[in-house]
């Protein structure tokens, strides 16, 4: 949905009435399941690392009011299933923004990397590079090329190790996500000073 579009429509009382009641057929139940929803859409942008997990799952939540408003009939669990994939959609739609934003922002011209100059970021980096280093070359290989190349590349280089290792696509996903939560982890412990 464009930003346009969303000026001109906001959620009334008769679209979140139609969402209860397809949640449920009675108010109380209907009240309890649309708490799960919203509970469930927080926990994935939660998950996903954003902020503003809450606004994000109200987003989520108007734009499928809005659907439904429009049309769109769905009960149970299918309003459970397409609401998860809105969510999904505004994470993506979020992470493209700020990726432009950083793009643009100042930060993009801050000059090289040289060593013996000490900011946050050089030092954050170091860190980076020292954990990097004391981790298993299977591991550390394993991120690099997870992470390497642009976005068409890193696709295709993303199927290719995911073949090469013998997984699927998934499991590739959720190996580079707990090597890439330890560095975090270390780098983390590194800054405050407890190392691991």
């Amino acid at each position: 949905m464009s930003e346009r579009t969303s000026l001109h429509w906001s959620l009334d009382p008769e679209g979140f009435g139609r969402l209860l009641a397809l949640l449920a057929p009675d108010l109380d139940s209907a009240a309890r399941r649309y708490e799960q929803l919203r509970q469930r859409l927080v926990r994935l942008f939660e998950w996903r690392g954003f902020r503003h997990a809450e606004d994000l799952a109200d987003q989520a939540i108007d734009r499928v009011v809005r659907k439904i408003q429009e049309g769109l009939d769905l009960q149970g669990t299918e309003l459970m299933r397409y609401a998860g994939g809105v969510a999904r959609h505004i994470a993506q739609e979020t992470w493209r923004r700020r990726q432009r934003e950083q793009v643009g922002s100042a930060d993009a011209e801050r000059p090289p990397f040289v060593p013996g100059r000490h900011t946050t970021t050089d030092l954050r980096l170091a860190q980076l590079e020292g954990c990097l280093a004391s981790m298993g070359s299977g591991d550390r290989e394993l991120i690099l090329r997870y992470y390497s190349s642009d976005h068409a590349a890193r696709i295709r280089n993303r199927r290719e190790l995911a073949e090469e290792l013998g997984l699927r696509a998934n499991a590739l996903r959720i190996r580079a996500f707990r090597i890439r939560q330890k560095l975090l982890d270390q780098v983390q412990g590194e800054a405050l000073g407890t190392g691991s």
